[in-house]
């Protein structure tokens, strides 16, 4: 039996990780709501 595992990687702090939850809301690291987008420079 074959599971699909998917590695996520925060894009604010660089941590991977597998998820045990179906929805991710933080990245586990450095608690970031906003792990899936990329920190803009203004």
């Amino acid at each position: 039996m074959k599971t699909n595992v998917k590695e996520l990687n925060c894009k604010r702090c660089g941590h991977k990780w597998i998820p045990r939850q179906v929805e991710i809301r933080i990245c586990p690291k450095c608690k970031s709501p906003y792990w899936d987008r990329v920190k803009s420079t203004v």
